[in-house]
């Protein structure tokens, strides 16, 4: 059975105080759905080349990149998953709780820095793209839905794509 989240109301303004400046860093998350991390290079796979792209950023900004060793999904199933990586909060909480909490690009905006979030997946399945960019989302937003090219299953098209996509945003 499909799971559905609700419709959401406006979310709180982050709280941000006055005298906080403009970061003077980037900040990228990568997220691997699908992708063991027995089965990425940054945690030791070698046999073949699972992530090229995020390898190479990864290796040429490894000074400044962090590469969690011990990240733990709570949940196999992706919209739960997605939600608590970007609340911050556990999928347990109330869905009032869940929809009213700023996400990343929130505070980003709070800062006037861009924003973007970019996917190779269609984000229209279980209300997750009302639940999480309804009201206030990123600057830029990409994905599947906004692609022209084949899905490789029902909800995704290949990185390669997206990554040249978002080259050219």
């Amino acid at each position: 059975e499909q799971t559905e989240l609700p419709m959401i109301t406006r979310r709180a303004p982050p709280q941000v105080p006055a005298e906080t400046s403009t970061p003077p860093y980037d900040v990228l998350i990568f997220l691997t759905e699908s992708l063991r991390p027995d089965h990425l290079p940054m945690y030791g796979y070698t046999k073949r080349p699972t992530a090229p792209a995020m390898s190479r950023f990864i290796q040429e900004h490894a000074d400044t990149t962090i590469v969690y060793e011990r990240a733990y999904s709570n949940s196999a199933y992706t919209v739960f998953s997605l939600i608590s990586i970007l609340t911050g909060l556990s999928i347990v909480r109330d869905v009032e709780m869940l929809s009213r909490v700023p996400l990343p690009w929130h505070y980003a905006h709070a800062l006037g820095v861009e924003t973007f979030f970019i996917s190779a997946q269609e984000l229209r399945w279980s209300n997750v793209f009302d639940f999480l960019f309804v009201y206030d989302p990123p600057h830029t937003l990409q994905s599947a839905t906004d692609a022209h090219h084949p899905l490789v299953n029902d909800l995704g098209i290949d990185d390669a794509f997206t990554a040249a996509d978002a080259a050219r945003t």
